[in-house]
């Protein structure tokens, strides 16, 4: 049997986990079907010379899904769809099926073999992801639901990664969990093994939180030599943070930017636009705190509010707008600001125009620019 492996994906989208996602499911289909054949290609070509095609997307690429699933199905070949998105609305797939399978519902992740990166034949960036899901649930984000809960891998094979990824040769490696400091005593144990190995010649980076940070915290990461880190602040004001179940305070992330750059490090921070019952304030708000922070920070992004398929958010959106999943404009949920469509976005605050959100965005990557200059 030959299974073909693809991600449909938007022109100019960032691929940040697929790559993993497949390296995981290719190590898992070779381990589960004995004489399995698996190759990643996205290729029409290739892909229908195979005997399955799997694949794995975002909402934002559905109708491309939808375009390839005719294709494999038309050629006889089996056609399955995995992700948030297939997991959330299952029922938007016109062709083939959905598969939660085992990566997402797996108890003891140890169990699970090593991702197989041979199926590239260019070399990816290496990326590690020791833990899925989150202990926190933003209305925002779709990770608590779709892992359903928080699963973290043991030091130990977290150790077993990085010497594979360390004897490959790599420089410089991505931590890309949702929230790698999520359990204090696992870090410690993380960062004992990797200084008792010699691990820590190799540059990290890592997301973390600003309620979690505090001296300790920063103490583990720079002996584990993480050089980069990344949270998501989402808003300078305190009222929207509640509105999101942040769980966390503008002073939150104010402090951990503090104690972070009082440590020599100049994070990544990203924040959120246009959420339902944000005010104009509200955004000068977030305005403000960017300006406060610009020099402390490494880069600050401001998204547009999405409302993903998976969340709390979505929910809302769905009910609000009375959302007809089966006719709706999945490109709309584009979060490429490179590349996104502003007359298809819905702005789902009612608050203020379409056009102080964009303004807002278009100040900040300015703003970006002659910082970087």
């Amino acid at each position: 049997m030959k299974i073909g492996l693809t991600i449909a994906a938007l022109p100019g989208a960032t691929d940040y986990t697929n790559s993993y996602t497949l390296a995981a499911i290719s190590a898992w289909v070779k381990r589960s079907i004995p004489g399995v054949e698996v190759l990643y290609s996205v290729e029409l070509d290739t892909l229908l010379s195979c005997d399955e095609v799997w694949c794995t997307a975002t909402s934002d690429a559905w109708d491309i899904v939808n375009k390839l699933g005719r294709e494999v199905s038309r050629a006889g070949k089996r056609f399955v769809v995995g992700g948030h998105h297939a997991t959330a609305l299952p029922q938007t797939l016109r062709y083939g099926e959905a598969h939660r399978g085992q990566l997402e519902q797996y108890v003891h992740p140890d169990e699970l073999p090593l991702p197989d990166w041979s199926i590239f034949t260019q070399q990816k960036r290496p990326l590690v992801i020791t833990s899925r899901g989150c202990p926190y649930n933003c209305n925002f984000c779709s990770s608590s639901q779709f892992w359903r809960g928080y699963k973290a891998r043991s030091p130990r094979k977290v150790l077993e990664e990085l010497c594979f990824h360390a004897t490959a040769g790599a420089s410089d490696i991505v931590i890309f969990d949702d929230l790698f400091i999520a359990d204090k005593r696992r870090l410690h144990a993380i960062v004992e093994l990797v200084v008792r190995t010699g691990l820590d010649k190799i540059e990290y980076s890592c997301l973390v939180r600003a309620n979690l940070i505090d001296q300790h915290t920063v103490n583990l990461l720079r002996a584990m030599n993480v050089r980069h880190l990344a949270f998501g602040a989402e808003s300078g004001s305190d009222r929207v943070l509640a509105l999101m179940n942040k769980r966390a305070t503008v002073a939150d992330n104010q402090r951990a930017i503090d104690i972070l750059a009082a440590n020599g490090y100049r994070p990544t921070i990203s924040l959120i636009a246009g959420y339902p019952g944000e005010t104009l304030e509200d955004l000068r708000l977030t305005q403000q705190f960017i300006e406060r922070n610009r020099s402390k920070c490494n880069i600050i992004d401001v998204y547009p509010c999405i409302p993903f398929p998976g969340t709390r958010l979505w929910d809302w959106f769905v009910r609000a707008r009375g959302i007809d999943i089966h006719n709706f404009d999945w490109r709309s949920l584009n979060l490429n600001r490179q590349t996104i469509d502003w007359d298809r976005y819905n702005l789902l605050t009612d608050q203020y125009s379409k056009k102080h959100l964009v303004e807002l965005i278009q100040w900040n990557e300015s703003e970006k620019l002659k910082a970087a200059a």
